[in-house]
């Protein structure tokens, strides 16, 4: 089994890149699939979600709870996925995780990262064979998520892609 992770921002292009390289290895006999470690997939998030909304959790309870999400998936889930392909393809990952949080928060201490590196530490999480950042401009990831008309969050303006690019850096 190959795992290969893909980390950028919002509107970098890993969605794109990622089902074309699963459609490409599947059409050559390999089982493939994308691992999704994005929370959108994960009805757990969407509750959580709509508790931050309605005021009933912080925004920094809420970056906690999507940070436990993401472990747990990549802890089962993505453990499942590893023994029954050739080929796991996914969107951020680790190092992605901390970086979204302290983003987030607008704190480089904040709980959930410590969260994220503790397990890093327990070396209980399965890291990549090949990790690659995209390297797109801020500007031009925003013109993609404008583009496609997504949802966005108040998180995902110009100036928070802009620090993002910085960190990735």
């Amino acid at each position: 089994m190959i795992n290969i992770v893909f980390e950028g921002p919002t509107g970098a292009g890993k969605t794109t890149l990622i089902e074309s390289y699963v459609k490409k290895l599947s059409e050559m006999g390999y089982r493939a699939t994308y691992f999704h470690t994005s929370s959108f997939f994960n009805t757990f998030w969407q509750i959580v979600n709509e508790s931050v909304q309605k005021e009933f959790l912080t925004k920094d309870m809420n970056q906690i709870f999507h940070n436990v999400a993401f472990l747990t998936y990549a802890k089962t889930l993505f453990i499942d996925e590893v023994n029954n392909h050739d080929f796991v393809i996914g969107d951020w990952y680790i190092y992605g995780k901390m970086l979204l949080s302290q983003l987030y928060t607008n704190d480089s201490n904040c709980l959930s990262k410590k969260i994220i590196e503790e397990e890093s530490v327990k070396m209980n999480l399965l890291y990549p064979d090949y990790s690659f950042f995209l390297d797109v401009s801020p500007g031009v990831t925003f013109e993609r998520i404008q583009k496609r008309k997504m949802l966005k969050e108040e998180k995902e303006s110009l100036e928070m892609l802009k620090k993002a690019y910085k960190l990735w850096q």
